[in-house]
């Protein structure tokens, strides 16, 4: 009999129709779940199979990273489930139920147990941009991935069992690409053992996770690790030669800060009121580490790390990532800045002037 589990208890699925979420007659008995509206339905046939359908609800469900739209999935042995903040697993053999509760491991790489001697845990760490989370990386490194034995378990049918691996150098940690599909560093196809520096973003799957070190801050050993910059504006003023041209810069136009500039000179920038970040507004509205900016080609993004009075483009609120147009407003907590670009998109090109006879006569080379 197939089972739902999450990192504390399991139900088992009778056949025919289980209801994710609530309480009543027929809902999976889950705690976890209790509370919630009922958002998906659990179809579990004859031969043990079972398939998932959404169900009304304003509660996000997502099967392997992937958002549960009308159309029902197939649940397949191990497969992931995400009903709002709850991360279940779904085990339709004995064998993977027992393994399961052997490995204790959480979704989504999270490990209660065995727990790590600090002393075996480096300094650096990982940020899951779409949750805000943290994980410790070992001074030995680690596997990242969709297996169990991973150190940070990855779902989604995109990332492979071994996906990854981070390996410690002399500068910090590289990245080796052991999958099927690719790993991206800021947007980029990652080379073997790739070195990384600070707010470097790896891409595993459909996730996000920014590389950040916890201890102090250590004077930059070259410009591309240099913080982003903050100045006052001054019209007119012009960068020297020995500054790197920006590729983008943010004015606040409200608040106490009002006319502070920030020159964005890296394809990543962290933004907090944490003295880590690379973009640093000391304001009681900003959460130490509230957003993220990067780009991707030539248009630049945000993401809302589930900060509490959240970020906003020109009003909207982010609840994942949105795309930024030079111009906009940026609203980070209470303050809010005017995004602008370096990188312009290119023109499009215009038709030449001129009527039917006049582009005969270009098109046969006659002026």
């Amino acid at each position: 009999m197939p089972f739902l589990s999450s990192d504390t208890e399991q139900s088992e699925l009778r056949f025919g129709a289980n209801l994710v979420g609530g309480r009543g007659e027929g809902s999976v008995a889950l705690s976890a779940l209790a509370t919630m509206p009922p958002s998906a339905l659990i179809l579990v046939r004859a031969d043990g199979g079972a398939a998932i359908r959404r169900l009304p609800s304003r509660v996000s469900v997502r099967v392997d990273g992937e958002t549960l739209g009308s159309a029902p999935v197939e649940l397949l042995d191990g497969s992931h489930v995400e009903v709002g903040e709850c991360r279940l697993i779904y085990d339709n053999t004995a064998d993977a139920q027992a393994q399961r509760a052997k490995s204790a491991v959480r979704v989504s790489g999270e490990r209660p147990a065995p727990i790590v001697d600090p002393s075996e845990l480096s300094p650096w760490l990982l940020r899951e941009l779409r949750t805000g989370r943290t994980i410790p990386i070992p001074k030995a490194g680690m596997l990242i991935g969709r297996s169990e034995e991973c150190r940070l378990v990855v779902p989604g049918r995109g990332v492979s069992r071994r996906h990854a691996l981070l390996e410690p150098n002399a500068a910090g940690f590289s990245v080796t690409d052991q999958s099927a599909n690719g790993t991206l560093v800021n947007g980029t196809a990652c080379r073997a053992r790739q070195s990384l520096a600070r707010g470097d973003v790896l891409r595993i799957g459909d996730e996000d996770y920014r590389l950040e070190n916890g201890a102090a801050i250590k004077a930059p050993t070259s410009e591309s690790q240099r913080p982003t910059e903050v100045m006052p504006t001054v019209p007119g003023l012009e960068l020297g030669n020995d500054h790197p041209e920006p590729l983008a810069s943010l004015e606040v136009t409200r608040g106490r800060l009002r006319g502070t500039h920030f020159s964005i000179e890296r394809p990543v920038c962290a933004i907090g009121s944490a003295r880590t970040n690379d973009l640093r507004l000391a304001d009681a509205s900003v959460a130490p580490a509230h957003a993220t900016l990067l780009l991707k080609g030539d248009t630049w993004y945000v993401t809302d790390l589930r900060s509490p009075h959240g970020t906003f483009v020109d009003g909207y609120r982010v609840a994942g990532e949105r795309a930024m147009s030079p111009g906009c407003t940026l609203t980070v907590g209470h303050v809010a800045m005017k995004f602008r670009a370096s990188r312009s998109m290119p023109e499009p090109e215009t038709a030449p002037s001129g009527g039917f006879l006049e582009k005969l006569g270009r098109l046969l080379g006659v002026r």
